[in-house]
């Protein structure tokens, strides 16, 4: 018998444990631990973020509190380094190879990227295994699936090695017993007698004292579930696993390999939960497997399968691979629609793309009409088609679009803030609501009272009803739409990532623009026709083309607009690796090239102030033809003109990015990191809605509306009206930043509907109304352009009148009928000036 006692020797801090608890003893029977005391996953990860840092010099410190999606955060693009180190890489090579068998034997698409190394799909794959989950579900680069596979039992086989367990306790917190590993049998258990007279423990409970010697059982091996899949049909064989649904004489189980179908010839004595070990033989089941003859030779408690989220286009996808990802595993699935039923009473259930799936499971058809949104949890089962079956405890109805539940204060008893509909995170409606799949929806605009997501992984708009948030019929978009030819004449796609945002121009185009990384990859804007899908090239430029640009290092994730594309229009694009914006101008419906704005960094406090690059994902807003917002990862919104000087920002007011408004006693402040703002107009006043927080904010993800001052919407003047939604949308990892609200202004009734998206976190829609009835004082900034030249102010045009003031609003010089005017010192200035026709512009200019 071999024995392991694990001593810890600590001077008093042991001898007071000692004295509250006492030693722990593992006999181990054969069995083993590791050379490292892991005692959990978690303590695992901890080692390999240690052993990490020395082959990276980074500061990572994941652990028990590690989520998925954190490592890959943290670790691109470097990781697959660690496994070729010569002193660090033998201790994770068991790791190494069994990522790799994972993607093997699920034929995955990640890998040959692995095996070759593919350090973007070595974070990824990395992140699952540890996260127990499947990094980029849906995504180009997807990792292999370890929800269940990166469960302990599941990979130990390959680890050759199990967990070990603490050496002493002292009785204040329960003591979770490890588990040990032994090749070719299967762990069955501590037990506190040498024969295993005793009752199988599985921890210390609080406020036991005294030494304890544990005694691992082992008995003969039983195969996994995946192993089983492996044998020919007819095979007599041992399986094991939790049940986790009983339908009459079939019982479904589990493991952390696979789910598994046992028929038996009568009803049998099992329970929901119970780990059970039988004896059956394979047979066929269509073209899957199942076991028939099946005899229970033991059973015990077990613990349930952790549910897995699927949708029909991932059942879709698996049926290439005979839908061996998830066949008899334990699922949900949010947000299908009864579509009909037949018959048998079955009834046929669909999602929001079309497809569609058979549920055995008889419903009742009051209960749930055709057309009735529901919320699923079963398994995944097979007749002559894949099909979904379970109970009907586990069918409820889909949470719908409700209202933000918050009543917003009104202000200045005129200005008031009602939520017309919700879809978040938060509120737990949005799996049942999808707009499309993780990563793949990063633009909306709002038209006509409804909402165009841009969806790329289906190449379509998906539309809802504005009022009600209701999905309607889908805009396939034309299959030329992000293509282009080459010199050989080959039909290519435009960019890395086609359909990456949409837009909307000042005469109501609507406009699509893709992802390009690298000035080798084609840039396009396509306007769109949402009657028919078609679309019209509005612009494309491969920068690596023109001279000025061939060597720059490029990625455009989004775009801005201004004036008609069918006429005379500016797009502009922010460079997300450097601090940079491309302009191209349209004349009478034909783009020009490219120019470069470069930004100027070194006005010290701005927010821009020595910024390498404005970060992930920026977005650009043109406000005219001389003025632009800039929004990225790294900034806040800051607005600039068009030679890259710094014009103003919340550098100017930091007290405004504090609301204490919304919700008395709390102070919420605005961050970096979600990217998306709207200026617009009601009754005479002037407003600005921008992205608020992102997902690590208070709350997280919130988009916030300020009222400026007046019509020359200095930030020194702008004040904060209301933080939305009062709790947030979530806090769901949104990579790309997108957060971007659209609005529509009914001036009659004095309303301006708010549309709000958060990349995956949540849409919505809000109503802002106010009783004012200002004079409306409109302005045409392109009346009249103002150029600086040292401090001489010049005009485009002799006006009827110019002034001067400074951000503060001190007038400091006028002049009548005059093409220029001089001011005395440097600064930010606010010119506004009115044209002989009448037509006043206001523009905010910097004098060096």
């Amino acid at each position: 018998m071999k024995k392991l006692t694990l001593l810890i020797m600590a001077c008093a801090v042991a001898i007071m444990s000692y004295a509250a608890g006492g030693n722990i003893t593992y006999e181990l029977n054969g069995g083993v631990t590791n050379d490292y005391g892991w005692t959990s996953k978690a303590d695992m990860l901890a080692d390999f973020s240690a052993d990490y840092n020395k082959v990276f010099g980074k500061s990572t410190s994941w652990g028990a509190d590690t989520k998925p999606g954190d490592i890959q955060a943290t670790t691109y693009p470097d990781m697959y380094k660690l496994f070729e180190d010569a002193e660090i890489g033998p201790k994770w090579a068991w790791l190494k190879e069994y990522i790799l068998k994972v993607a093997a034997d699920a034929e995955h698409k990640s890998l040959e990227s692995l095996q070759g190394g593919n350090d973007t799909y070595w974070c990824g794959a990395v992140d699952g295994f540890f996260t127990n989950s499947q990094f980029a579900a849906g995504g180009w680069n997807e990792a292999p699936n370890f929800t269940v596979l990166g469960a302990p039992a599941a990979f130990m086989p390959t680890w050759g090695h199990g967990f070990a367990g603490p050496a002493t306790y002292d009785g204040t917190a329960e003591i979770i017993l490890p588990t040990p590993y032994k090749a070719e049998a299967s762990f069955d258990g501590w037990y506190t007698t040498a024969d295993f007279s005793s009752d199988r423990v599985t921890s210390i409970a609080v406020g036991e004292t005294g030494d304890k010697t544990f005694y691992a059982k082992w008995t003969e091996y039983v195969p996994t579930i995946a192993e089983v899949w492996e044998l020919d049909a007819g095979v007599e064989t041992k399986a094991t696993g939790t049940v986790t649904l009983i339908d009459g004489n079939n019982v479904y189980i589990q493991d952390a390999s696979g789910g598994m179908l046992l028929t038996f010839a009568a009803t049998p004595d099992v329970a929901l939960g119970e780990e059970i070990v039988v004896k059956a033989k394979t047979a066929a089941n269509g073209t899957q497997k199942k076991l028939v003859d099946v005899a229970v030779t033991g059973k015990t408690t077990g613990t349930a399968p952790e549910v897995q989220k699927i949708d029909l286009d991932g059942l879709k996808a698996d049926a290439e691979k005979n839908y061996s990802t998830y066949m008899y595993q334990w699922v949900q699935a949010l947000g299908l629609t009864v579509q009909s039923y037949n018959a048998d009473g079955t009834a046929v259930l669909a999602d929001d793309g079309g497809n569609t799936i058979k549920l055995a499971l008889k419903l009742d058809q009051a209960a749930y009409p055709a057309g009735t949104k529901i919320n699923f949890k079963g398994v995944v089962d097979f007749d002559t088609d894949v099909i979904l079956n379970t109970s009907i405890e586990n069918i409820k109805l889909s949470p719908v679009p409700r209202p933000d539940s918050y009543k917003y204060p009104v202000l200045e008893d005129k200005y008031s803030l009602t939520s017309k509909w919700l879809v978040s995170a938060h509120l737990d409606n949005l799996g049942a609501n999808p707009i499309g799949k993780k990563d793949f929806v990063r633009g909306m605009l709002a038209k006509g009272g409804k909402m165009y997501f841009v969806d790329r992984d289906n190449k379509q708009l998906v539309v809802l009803d504005g009022a009600t948030g209701k999905r309607l019929e889908p805009i396939k978009l034309a299959e030329d739409v992000f293509t282009y030819k080459d010199a050989d004449g080959e039909v290519k796609q435009a960019g890395t990532l086609p359909f990456n945002d949409i837009k909307l121009d000042n005469a109501g185009n609507v406009l699509l623009g893709n992802c390009a990384t690298s000035v080798k990859e084609m840039f396009q804007i396509w306007k769109v026709d949402l009657a028919t899908g078609e679309g019209k090239l509005v612009l494309e430029e491969m920068l690596m083309e023109n001279p000025d640009f061939v060597e720059s290092a490029v990625r455009f994730d989004a775009f801005g607009v201004y004036g008609d594309v069918d006429g005379d229009a500016i797009i502009l694009a922010s460079n997300a690796n450097a601090m940079e914006v491309y302009k191209w101008t349209i004349e009478d419906g034909v783009a020009g090239k490219a120019e470069m704005i470069e930004i100027d960094v070194s006005v010290e406090g701005t927010y821009l102030t020595n910024l390498e690059n404005p970060g992930t994902a920026p977005q650009v807003f043109p406000l005219d033809f001389n003025y632009f917002y800039l929004d990225g990862n790294e900034t806040l919104p800051t607005l600039i003109d068009m030679d890259g000087n710094v014009i103003d920002g919340f550098y100017e007011n930091p007290a405004a990015e504090v609301d204490t408004t919304t919700k008395p006693g709390e102070e919420w402040k605005i961050n970096k990191g979600h990217n998306g703002l709207i200026e617009f107009e009601l009754g005479g006043e002037y407003f600005f809605l921008i992205a608020g927080t992102n997902t690590v904010g208070v709350p997280p993800s919130t988009f916030r509306l300020y009222k400026w001052e007046d019509g020359v919407k200095a930030f020194s003047g702008i004040q904060p009206m209301w933080t939305f939604p009062a709790d947030g949308m979530g806090a769901e990892t949104n990579s790309y930043r997108t957060a971007v609200p659209s609005v529509e202004v009914d001036e009659e009734a004095g309303i301006a509907t708010l549309y709000l998206y958060t990349g995956e976190n949540g849409y919505g829609v809000y109503e802002f109304s106010t009783n004012a009835t200002s004079v409306r004082n409109t302005y045409n900034n392109d009346a009249v352009n103002v150029r600086v030249d040292g401090k001489t102010l010049l005009l485009s045009e002799e006006v009827a009148s110019v002034s001067v003031y400074t951000v503060t609003g001190q007038l400091i010089a006028q002049a009548e009928r005059a093409a220029s005017l001089n001011v005395a010192e440097r600064g930010i200035y606010i010119v506004k000036a009115t044209t002989l026709q009448g037509e006043t512009a206001v523009h905010k200019v910097l004098v060096k």
